[in-house]
């Protein structure tokens, strides 16, 4: 079967995009979650942490036939439910921010964008942050 997988690599070059969070570097920030939501689960970073960590496995063990696996750890990211409802988690959201504000969605866009293009050719294994800075504190 993995000869089947080696074939296919080597003909049809490429790349994969994952995605992680800022929680599979890091633990959540527990004030921006009290009191009234759920601070997010330990099983939550520990998957996303491992997916970090597959993308550095198959990064290095597929590199070799041309296929390429980087990640995108995304910040916060708040979807528009959460956004109209929980202004005040917003606002503690924004403050916790470098930049002083949550992402939009085409900002993650243009990540992945950049790590599916050939301007990111030479680009394997990595884990792309998109945080506004959230994770340099």
């Amino acid at each position: 079967m993995q000869e089947n997988w080696k074939w296919f690599a080597i003909e049809n070059k490429g790349c994969i995009v994952l995605f992680s969070s800022m929680y599979g570097l890091e633990s959540p920030f527990e004030e921006v979650y009290i009191p009234n939501l759920i601070n997010n689960p330990i099983e939550y970073g520990v998957g996303k942490a491992g997916i970090i960590q597959m993308t550095k496995y198959f990064g290095a063990h597929w590199g070799k036939f041309g296929v390429r696996f980087n990640c995108v750890s995304s910040g916060p990211f708040p979807n528009n439910k959460v956004q109209k409802e929980q202004s005040d988690f917003i606002e503690k959201l924004n403050k916790k921010c470098p930049m002083g504000r949550i992402g939009h969605a085409i900002e993650i866009a243009g990540a992945e964008l950049f790590l599916l293009s050939e301007a990111s050719s030479y680009v394997n294994g990595h884990n792309l942050i998109v945080d506004c800075g959230w994770t340099i504190w």
